[in-house]
């Protein structure tokens, strides 16, 4: 047997004498040798298979026998030792040889010094080899095991043997908060408790009676943290060799409960939001008409003239009321995004007088505005939401008070600092922070907190959606969002919008009428809103278009088969009584198909191309819209200027 740090020699040699001065070099050098001499292949055969050899060192020329034909005994009986030539009587082309046949070194007799750490060089590759091959033998052993038992179910698995672990997956071990190592040998009433306990003596005696699958529709059992787990489980039982074994398949029905709890949420949101659609779309008709009238009535006063102050004072409670129209598009996402060169600071400092009303009074409202902040291009509508769900998440957390800040800063990531803030690009960056020193978050809350309704809030008291909504806006707009936070300490959201080198949209109100001009086309006008019809009849008119004017579709088809002179364009709108103005624009098309549409309504294209109404290769008019904005957009229609969205 061998001894610790004893070699186990394979000497292939004819010459005693040479043998001796082998071994004795070998012992000088301190190895311990277990060694026996051959000279012929039969008796090379028989040493290997007495015996587990560490290593083989051959002569090149035996009078019978030699080194190639010993390396090929080897290689035909599998056996991987390292085989190392040992000769004085041969040249370099021979060694080269010998080492593409396999044999492990050469080395020339005259250099025997070279031998003891070749030795010991080949023995620890070889150990390497027998133990990788060891591990991939038993890893493979290891994944049919867990292949037999994960195929069962991608859920959590379990098997048990007696009422004990034998093996927890991952997922099951997750369900109580332990490494699956730690699962194995315990008693199912000591993990599962004892509600568990009864339901596998209940699957014992299922086995007994031979039946192999029983499924239990609901199962409870104590999960980590002291939560109760709701539990959908399948049983099976399978037998690895002679033992049987009973393999529990777990589900946690949980999540199952809560996405249909956020089915009726969602479907009760869905109905809200088609209501303030709805709401949206009458209010835009009163918009036009008060944004229109107040307009022409503005060019008609001189500049002098008393009114004008009243008259601007109703332009901005006109613009007031259209941004409050967006809001309620936006809650029910149906709003158009319009993106343009925004100053964050400014709106910032639009919403601070409303922000200042949604929060407590002992809750300190800060703001650190950068100067020479760079420009974003952003719908400002849409970054005034982000503001607004942050600040409310934020007041949420301090139902005791606290500090509340928004922060403004110009950021600049070379690729290194890119690299830590997800998937933004190295380059320039506009930053916008909002903290709150609330309750803070815990890492698991984290992960989740961007999903749709999820929510920490009691019942009733969020949807789960704000910042789900932040998350698409900040994506919408071609930026990134981090979040850092600690329990009881607070929360920082930072989101970085692409900088970009340009001026601000002024975005005016309204768009003024051009100098009035001659126009020679004929316009049939359909709009069922009385007011409205009234204002756009009176700015065509202004322009010198004729106009011709219908209340409803049948009416238009009425006026289209009456009227001998041709028909340039159609302005509708979108819905109304009857045919809708995509369907009424078809119509006519069959009679005229050299007519033009332009649409118009206060719903936004997004959504009546969802209903089916319409495409995006349309003229399209978005309510409310000025006289100005009214008039430029008809006579781009009219000379094929293309398509654009006001």
């Amino acid at each position: 047997m061998k001894t610790p740090g004893c070699i186990r020699l394979l000497i292939v040699e004819d010459s005693e004498d040479d043998c001796v001065l082998l071994t004795q070099q070998l012992r000088r050098s301190g190895l311990e040798l277990d060694f026996l001499r051959v000279e012929t292949a039969a008796e090379l055969s028989d040493a290997l298979a007495s015996k587990n050899w560490d290593l083989i060192v051959s002569d090149y020329t035996l009078p019978s026998f030699s080194a190639p034909a010993a390396l090929e005994v080897l290689q035909q009986a599998q056996y991987d030792i390292p085989f190392l030539v040992v000769s004085g009587s041969v040249g370099e082309d021979i060694a080269v040889r010998m080492m593409k046949a396999g044999a492990s070194d050469y080395i020339m007799k005259g250099h025997l010094n070279r031998l003891v750490p070749a030795i010991e060089r080949e023995i620890r590759e070889a150990e390497r080899r027998r133990e990788k091959r060891r591990v991939e033998q038993e890893l493979t052993e290891s994944q049919q095991w867990l292949s037999t038992v994960i195929g069962a179910s991608r859920d959590g698995i379990a098997v048990f043997d007696g009422g004990k672990f034998l093996f927890a997956n991952p997922a099951f071990a997750r369900l109580y908060g332990v490494e699956p190592v730690e699962l194995v040998g315990r008693e199912i009433a000591g993990v599962m408790g004892a509600e568990a306990r009864q339901q596998f003596e209940i699957w014992e005696r299922q086995r007994q009676r031979g039946s192999g699958f029983v499924t239990l529709s609901e199962f409870r059992s104590l999960g980590k943290d002291g939560h109760w787990l709701e539990l959908e489980a399948s049983v099976s039982f399978t037998t690895i060799g002679d033992r049987s074994f009973l393999v529990v398949v777990v589900r946690d029905i949980r999540d199952r409960r809560r996405l249909e709890e956020q089915l009726r949420q969602s479907q009760k949101m869905d109905a809200i939001g088609k209501l303030a659609s709805g709401v949206a779309h009458d209010f835009n008709n009163l918009l036009t008409a008060i944004t229109g009238y107040s307009q022409l009535a503005l060019q008609n006063l001189k500049p002098d003239h008393p009114l004008r102050a009243e008259l601007g004072e109703i332009q901005k409670a006109a613009d007031k009321a259209a941004s409050l129209t967006h809001q309620l598009l936006a809650f029910s996402r149906k709003q158009p995004v319009a993106h343009r060169i925004v100053d964050l600071n400014a709106v910032v400092l639009d919403m601070q007088r409303m922000l200042a009303r949604i929060i407590d009074s002992d809750i300190d409202l800060r703001t650190f505005l950068a100067e020479s902040l760079g420009k974003v291009r952003a719908d400002p509508d849409q970054i005034g939401q982000v503001i607004l769900n942050l600040i409310v998440n934020g007041r949420d957390a301090m139902p005791d008070g606290g500090k509340l800040t928004i922060e403004t800063a110009n950021v600049d990531f070379d690729e290194e600092a890119a690299l830590h803030h997800g998937r933004l690009q190295p380059g320039s960056w506009v930053l916008l922070a909002v903290s709150d020193s609330g309750c803070g978050m815990d890492p698991e809350t984290q992960s989740h907190i961007f999903e749709p309704f999820f929510t920490t809030k009691a019942p009733g008291k969020g949807t789960g959606l704000g910042l789900s909504t932040v998350y698409a806006i900040v994506e919408q707009s071609g930026g990134g969002l981090w979040v850092y936070s600690e329990p009881n300490v607070g929360t920082t959201f930072k989101i970085y919008l692409p900088r970009v080198d340009e001026a601000a949209d002024d975005h005016p109100s309204g768009t003024p009428l051009d100098p009035v001009q001659e126009a020679f086309e004929t316009v049939l006008l359909v709009e069922d809103d009385e007011m409205v019809r009234h204002l756009m009849r009176q700015v065509l008119a202004r322009r010198g278009y004729t106009v011709l004017e219908a209340r409803q579709s049948d009416e238009a088809l009425e006026i289209c088969r009456a009227h001998d002179g041709p028909i340039h364009l159609l302005v509708t709108d979108m819905v109304m009584p009857g045919l809708n103005g995509w369907e009424l624009a078809q119509r006519i098309a069959e009679t005229r198909p050299e007519i033009t549409t332009l649409f118009v309504s206060g719903y936004a294209e997004a959504a009546l191309i969802h209903q089916g109404i319409g495409d995006h290769t349309v003229k399209f008019l978005q309510k409310p819209f000025s006289p100005g904005s009214f008039a430029s957009k008809v006579r781009a229609t009219l000379d094929r200027q293309g398509e654009f969205l006001l």
